[in-house]
């Protein structure tokens, strides 16, 4: 009697888990889509240089001028000393 129960409830818990996740993703508008593709361009640079640490971790370096916090409108013309 306990293992059906068990049974029912991993049964339970299964079909719970994968509805959740069908109902989580969503299709963009194409104006959602085309403000997602604006943030991904601003926000993703190309390295000058990627090195690997010893760890295994790789670390992208980016030109100073190109930083992504320097996309901010209040710091659009300026210039590193």
């Amino acid at each position: 009697m306990d293992f059906e129960k068990v049974i029912l409830v991993v049964t339970l818990c299964f079909f719970l888990a994968s509805s959740y996740r069908a109902s989580a993703t969503r299709i963009l508008s194409d104006p959602e889509d085309l403000a997602l593709e604006r943030q991904l361009k601003s926000i993703n640079k190309l390295p000058v240089k990627s090195i690997q640490t010893e760890f295994g971790h790789i670390v992208d370096c980016i030109d100073i001028n190109k930083q992504p916090s320097f996309d901010h409108p209040l710091l659009k013309d300026h210039k590193i000393q």
